[in-house]
C-alpha cells in the first residue's frame, strides 16, 4: 500500500512529502527511509531529483524539488562532491579550492532555501575515505589533507547553525558506530554510502522530523 493509500484509509496519519537530491545516487536510501518513517506512523511520499543536480535542484525556484513543496529536503553529499572535480595527480592546495567552490554552491543553496524554501532542508557532514588519503604520497600531506577535511566539516556545521531553516547531520558519529562509509564490492559501486551508514542516516532523519512536527521521538 502506498503513501495515498494509507492516508486514504486513515486520515488522521500525517503524510510526509520528502524531497530528495545530491551529488552521487541515491536510490539505496529510499528504502530505509520509507521503513523508519513507517516505524514512526508517517507514511512517505518521495520525490527525487536528478542525479548530481542538487545545485539545480535548490536554487531554481522553478525546478520539481521546488514545486513539490516538501515537509523537507535531503541534500545528500559524499567526498565525490569535492574530489570528482579534480584531475590525478591533485594536492592539498587543489583539494583545498575545491572545497571552497563547494562552500560556496552550499551558501548559495542556504540562501535560496531561506528565500522561497518550504520546510527544513538538511545538510550533511562528508566522510573522507581511505582511498582520498592515500592518493597523496606523504603521511604530512595526508595529515593536511585531514586537517583541512575537518574545517571544511565545521564550515558546512556552521552554515547549517546559521540558518533557522536547515540543519545538518553529523555523519562522523554514525560511522563510528555503523563501520565503514561506504561498502566494497560490485553491488555497491556508485553508492555514496554504505547500506549501514543509510539506514542510520534515515534513523536521524525520522528523529528530526518527529521533532520537527512536535510529536515525540522514539529513539532506538
Amino acid at each position: 500500500m502506498d503513501a495515498g493509500e494509507v492516508v486514504g484509509h486513515h486520515p488522521a496519519v500525517p503524510l510526509v512529502r520528502i524531497a530528495l537530491t545530491g551529488h552521487a545516487p541515491t536510490a539505496r536510501l529510499a528504502a530505509p527511509l520509507t521503513a523508519e518513517l513507517a516505524r514512526h506512523g508517517m507514511p512517505l511520499r518521495l520525490v527525487t531529483g536528478e542525479q548530481g543536480a542538487y545545485l539545480r535542484d535548490l536554487t531554481d525556484p522553478g525546478s520539481e524539488l521546488a514545486h513539490a513543496r516538501a515537509d523537507m529536503t535531503l541534500c545528500v553529499l559524499d567526498a565525490g562532491a569535492v574530489f570528482d572535480e579534480l584531475a590525478a595527480p591533485w594536492d592539498v592546495a587543489d583539494a583545498e579550492l575545491a572545497c571552497a567552490r563547494l562552500t560556496g554552491r552550499l551558501r548559495a543553496v542556504a540562501a535560496a532555501h531561506t528565500e522561497h524554501g518550504p520546510g527544513t532542508l538538511v545538510l550533511n557532514t562528508l566522510p573522507l575515505l581511505r582511498t582520498h588519503t592515500h592518493q597523496l604520497l606523504d603521511e604530512r600531506r595526508r595529515t593536511q589533507l585531514s586537517a583541512l577535511w575537518r574545517d571544511f566539516n565545521a564550515v558546512l556545521l556552521r552554515l547549517a547553525s546559521a540558518h533557522p531553516g536547515l540543519t545538518a547531520v553529523d555523519l562522523d558519529p554514525l560511522v563510528a558506530e555503523t563501520g565503514p562509509a561506504r561498502d566494497t564490492g560490485p553491488a555497491a559501486a556508485g553508492a555514496p554510502f554504505s547500506d549501514a551508514l543509510f539506514a542510520a542516516y534515515a534513523r536521524e532523519i525520522g528523529h528530526l522530523l518527529r521533532a520537527r512536527t512536535g510529536h515525540p521521538c522514539k529513539r532506538t
